[in-house]
């Protein structure tokens, strides 16, 4: 089994087991574009991302507060191809960016985001989902 942790050595949290059938794969480089924490400042994002519906399902990750409008300028309505991705079989679009998920122990991050995501047949579905970065982690046998 394998464990996503925090990845500061001095902490190494347990943040949630790794369920492949979580994954999601963003566009190339929304890591930096989301401003989350990776590895080294010579690290590229591969968009790879565990993605939960209920907060509750990580067995210790913290939340920041609410993110002000416009702080990141990513979810432009023109270039929506840009932040789209599949998840279990569908297709969303991210829309808006509420919070930063960080490190329950150590309140370091951030390691993902909580977004409001829109389907991309039905622009009136929203969903709220919380997306943790397997670049901003590190794995480790249980």
């Amino acid at each position: 089994m394998v464990r996503l942790r925090c990845p500061f050595p001095e902490c190494n949290c347990a943040i949630v087991e790794l369920d492949e059938s979580r994954e999601a794969s963003l566009p190339t480089g929304i890591s930096e574009k989301l401003r989350l924490m990776l590895p080294s400042k010579h690290a590229t994002s591969d968009g790879l991302f565990t993605v939960f519906e209920d907060i509750w399902d990580f067995d210790n990750i913290g939340v920041s507060r609410a993110i002000s409008e416009g702080s990141v300028d990513i979810f432009d309505k023109r270039d929506a191809e840009k932040v789209m991705f599949t998840w279990r079989g569908n297709s969303y679009v991210l829309s808006k960016l509420q919070k930063y998920l960080i490190c329950a122990d150590c309140d370091r991050g951030p390691l993902g985001v909580v977004c409001e995501v829109r389907s991309s047949k039905n622009s009136d579905e929203t969903l709220t989902l919380n997306m943790l970065s397997l670049r901003s982690v590190k794995q480790a046998e249980k």
